[in-house]
């Protein structure tokens, strides 16, 4: 039976994960998985290198982030690109509202988003859910047995899914002293002094298929749901086209008429009248090339970034030939 691992931290879990993006792809590739979900906690820098690394490992890329914050932990995986853009939103007001509450964000999530908890306190929240699934641990011993019929039970009472989705941190149990030595950075303490619970245990490291099928030898259904799962999630980053952001305007203007008349008032004030004619048949070169690119907002968004930093006492620096060009001086 094949497998998907649907809760892994990489290296960009910071202070926490042991690997690299790459790491992980080779090794969900090798272990014969036709993709990977990538879950680091509360961010998700990693997504452009892991995108590659699984095209270069002939698997899919499962784009998702492990939450923290008031209710606890929750794993929230993306179904489409629309639940894509969910994640990436709810991560930003996470790490920039003082006020976010996950428990908050996690009642308004839509069905575009799989939900994965394996507390139960979370799970009670979560009550009747059809995109939500009771995390049970993918290890072997009477421990994790029993953790795994205590889920189960609270599952079936609430009406909602299971699915095998252990944590991973690093690729294999030798690894599990630098991931303790890791979180005794990120907490300020000693690989001796680790408060419990503070590092994840021995047992969260990456299991082959085989490894998780004894575990759930009881419970098939629980990995034929992280199948199913992963062959859901289906987002194209479309990585490979250019995708520039659109600068925001009132209704009716048009981006490239508004930076011409911008630039075109701002040589002539910098300049002054008699000089600033002389020096318009190069602006109006640069606008050409600039309208043929489509770079109008960006050169937009460069210039409100400028007006904004500058309003407060910050220094600007430009790079290139764009920062150098005459309707950057004169915008």
């Amino acid at each position: 039976m094949s497998f998907v691992h649907l809760r892994v931290h990489s290296n960009f879990s910071m202070l926490a994960g042991t690997r690299p993006v790459e790491d992980l792809a080779r090794a969900a590739a090798a272990a014969g998985m036709p993709a990977l979900a990538l879950t680091d906690t509360d961010g998700m820098y990693a997504v452009v290198p892991f995108e590659r690394a699984c095209g270069e490992a002939g698997i899919r890329p499962i784009h998702g982030v492990e939450l923290t914050g008031d209710i606890g932990r929750i794993t929230l995986l993306a179904r489409t690109r629309e639940g894509y853009g969910e994640l990436c939103r709810i991560v930003t007001r996470r790490r920039l509202d003082a006020d976010f509450s996950l428990g908050a964000a996690l009642d308004r999530l839509s069905e575009n988003v799989y939900i994965l908890a394996a507390d139960e306190r979370i799970l009670a929240r979560l009550r009747g859910r059809k995109n939500a699934f009771a995390a049970l641990p993918t290890a072997i011993g009477r421990e994790w047995t029993t953790r795994r019929w205590r889920l189960r039970r609270e599952a079936a009472r609430l009406g909602l899914r299971t699915v095998a989705a252990g944590d991973i941190y690093f690729l294999d149990t030798r690894e599990h002293f630098v991931h303790r030595v890791l979180t005794a950075i990120r907490t300020r303490a000693t690989v001796g002094t680790l408060p419990p619970g503070a590092a994840a245990p021995p047992e969260a490291f990456f299991r082959s298929p085989a490894d998780v099928e004894r575990a759930f030898h009881d419970d098939p259904a629980s990995i034929e749901a992280a199948l199913e799962i992963a062959d859901d999630c289906r987002v194209d980053l479309d990585l490979h086209s250019l995708k520039l952001p659109r600068f925001a305007l009132a209704a009716g203007e048009e981006p490239f008429a508004e930076l011409r008349r911008l630039a075109l008032r701002g040589l002539k004030e910098r300049m002054g009248e008699s000089e600033s004619v002389a020096a318009e048949s190069t602006l109006e070169r640069e606008l050409a090339v600039v309208r043929a690119k489509g770079l109008a907002d960006y050169f937009l968004i460069c210039r409100d970034i400028v007006r904004f930093a500058r309003s407060r006492g910050m220094s600007s620096v430009g790079r290139g030939s764009a920062g150098n060009s005459l309707i950057s001086y004169a915008v």
